[in-house]
């Protein structure tokens, strides 16, 4: 139980898997909901501070950033409704494929291109 103490369960939520049953599917189902709100918290600063600074990226680079951070929100957010409603069908992780399939991929486009800005801006000096 050292581990569920430690974990970021509230105490209400420790207290209830103390009651027996399948305490590990339970403490999946309790800790899913921390580590969502965890990665919506995150999504919603970046968010916000791409909006605010986002006046100083190149507009192509920008559009890339955003798709990007489209393409994350849309994986967890299918995520989200998977957990709450659970309505099996065959493309029900179809955003969250597409992000791991082309996620990756996309953010490496993005550090070249900023890296190669950040070249060209070093030659300058």
């Amino acid at each position: 139980m050292e581990f569920v103490s430690a974990s970021a369960l509230s105490g209400w939520q420790k207290d209830e898997l103390q009651k027996g049953g399948n305490r590990t599917e339970r403490y999946q189902k309790m800790i899913f909901w921390h580590h969502l709100h965890a990665v919506k918290k995150a999504h919603a600063e970046f968010h916000n501070y791409f909006i605010s600074k986002g006046i100083f990226i190149q507009p192509e680079l920008k559009e890339k950033i955003r798709a990007l951070s489209d393409m994350m929100y849309d994986a967890f957010t299918e995520r989200e409704f998977d957990e709450q409603y659970g309505l099996p069908a065959e493309d029900r992780f179809a955003k969250r494929d597409r992000l791991r399939r082309d996620g990756l991929g996309k953010l490496q486009a993005i550090e070249k291109e900023v890296q190669a800005r950040l070249w060209e801006a070093n030659k300058i000096d």
